[in-house]
């Protein structure tokens, strides 16, 4: 996985796996300030290191909305939008 990061995002981290509990461990501080881990293989708010983390431990990422309220710093989760239905036809419907 390390060889992953360093020739296909081209951030160079260290990353292990503990078998006896299915986790993998990545060293994200890797990726901060990294142009390609925020702009090309992640975003602002959850940047490359942190999506592979999520990917390699089964995990949804977690993104939060972060505003202040009354002079104080909110996290609110951002859960995904849900995504509207196509309608079916009664032909296909049938099969």
């Amino acid at each position: 996985m390390a060889l992953f990061s360093n020739e296909i995002i081209g951030i160079k981290t260290f990353i292990h796996h503990t078998p006896e509990v299915a986790a993998w461990t990545i060293d994200v501080r890797a990726f901060a300030g990294q142009a390609a881990a925020t702009s090309e293989w992640g975003t602002e708010r959850r940047h490359a290191g942190q999506l592979l983390s999520d990917a390699l431990n089964s995990a949804i990422p977690q993104i939060y909305d972060v505003f202040i309220e009354d002079g104080q710093e909110k996290r609110v989760l951002n859960a995904p939008t849900p995504r509207p239905r196509k309608k079916s036809s009664k032909k296909s419907r049938r099969l």
